[in-house]
């Protein structure tokens, strides 16, 4: 291996620890919040049970600095840092709700709120404050123990489900751009004061995934539109489309240009030996994952974003990969390869942990660069660190 090319696997980091979905990064971009979950015996005794982890990581050379462990009956459901050496999560506790946890992660001590949230999902933390804004059918933000109902201009919706709110990306100001319901999904600013909601667009195809750019100029929405083949719920057919809408991030949301987007992987046909009449689609994009984190270039130049690939039938492995796509052309740039999910029933049956059936290569909700673009932060089964010039066809 060359200088070069040594110097740039060291630059390269998959972080160690059990707690491994990326969550925020500090605002010296020196250490990495992440969750995860330890799996434990119930205390009960009637089986395995999860335990909740939130834990810092020093962003230079991925090894733990400190961790926080709930129990049994509770859920992280966000986190990010806040000033000084702070954490605030939203920490659901059963049977009691939602409340507030202040972690200081270096000195390790922590407090909860005693008022709980207003019932919801899913949650996020909006600034330095604490401030958390709740999903759901109606938006809501909860400020200094008091809340306040928003109006969107329709019934809120969440595109291609099971999305959590990626506050830093969906922002603007005092607005959060929110997927709205009626006829179809759109998106419409969302006034984080209670004022009326402004619609912004109403793509044609399906929206997958949007990002606003840090300077709050750029809107970049990820839309799909399913072809005459495209007849699998699992994963994307050949004929299934991909779209990149640019717009800018102001209240008309002008569209600025609409790019095709091509992935190397060609889907092809295909079926089971011992079943021949079961085909399936294989060397497929997995829907449930696309493109379930993207994010937006400090120089508004570039989109990373990220999917799964099935590779083979619905007893196959599973494949998280990571692109880069320019914001200008479109044109794919690179992409990195993150984890492969094994399929093993027989391990299934014995490891809590494992999947029966690949329907989705797990991806983190929260993609990241760094402020001067070099660096792309993002996690799969583990959490990893990538230097741009390494995105490359996998």
């Amino acid at each position: 291996m060359t200088t070069a090319l040594l110097a740039l696997a060291l630059l390269s980091v998959k972080f160690q620890g059990p707690a491994q979905e990326l969550l925020d990064l500090s605002e010296d971009e020196q250490w990495v919040l992440a969750r995860g979950r330890r799996i434990v015996n119930c205390k009960a005794g009637n089986g395995k049970c999860a335990i909740p982890l939130l834990a810092v990581y020093s962003a230079a050379t991925g090894k733990q600095a400190s961790n926080w462990e709930g129990e049994e009956s509770t859920t992280v459901n966000a986190a990010r840092f806040l000033a000084g050496n702070a954490v605030h999560a939203v920490v659901s506790v059963k049977p009691s709700g939602a409340t507030l946890l202040h972690w200081d992660w270096k000195a390790g001590t922590k407090a909860q709120s005693a008022q709980a949230l207003p019932s919801g999902w899913p949650y996020c933390i909006l600034e330095d404050s604490g401030t958390v804004l709740i999903g759901g059918d109606r938006f809501a933000v909860v400020r200094d123990g008091k809340t306040t109902a928003l109006l969107p201009s329709t019934g809120m919706s969440r595109p291609q489900w099971n999305f959590e709110f990626e506050c830093r990306h969906w922002r603007r100001a005092s607005s959060i751009l929110a997927a709205t319901a009626k006829p179809s999904v759109g998106l419409s600013w969302v006034d984080l004061s209670g004022g009326p909601a402004i619609p912004c667009a109403n793509p044609a195809e399906n929206i997958h995934n949007y990002a606003i750019s840090d300077d709050g100029t750029l809107l970049a929405i990820i839309t799909g539109q399913p072809g005459p083949v495209d007849d699998d719920r699992t994963v994307m057919a050949p004929d299934y489309k991909v779209f990149l809408e640019v717009r800018e991030a102001t209240a008309n949301c002008k569209l600025l240009r609409r790019l095709e987007l091509n992935f190397p992987e060609q889907p092809k046909r295909d079926r089971l030996l011992l079943a021949p009449k079961n085909e399936y689609w294989a060397n497929a994009r997995l829907r449930r994952d696309f493109s379930r984190p993207i994010a937006i270039s400090p120089d508004n130049q570039t989109i990373a974003l990220g999917y799964g690939i099935r590779t083979g039938d619905i007893y196959s492995d599973s494949i998280a990969h990571f692109a880069l796509y320019s914001l200008e052309t479109g044109k794919r740039l690179g992409a990195v390869t993150a984890d492969r999910f094994k399929n093993n029933l027989a391990l299934a049956l014995f490891k809590y942990q494992d999947n029966i059936l690949t329907a989705f290569a797990p991806l983190g909700q929260t993609l990241r660069f760094t402020r001067d673009g070099k660096t792309v932060y993002g996690s799969s089964n583990r959490l990893y660190r990538w230097p741009v010039a390494q995105f490359t066809e996998p």
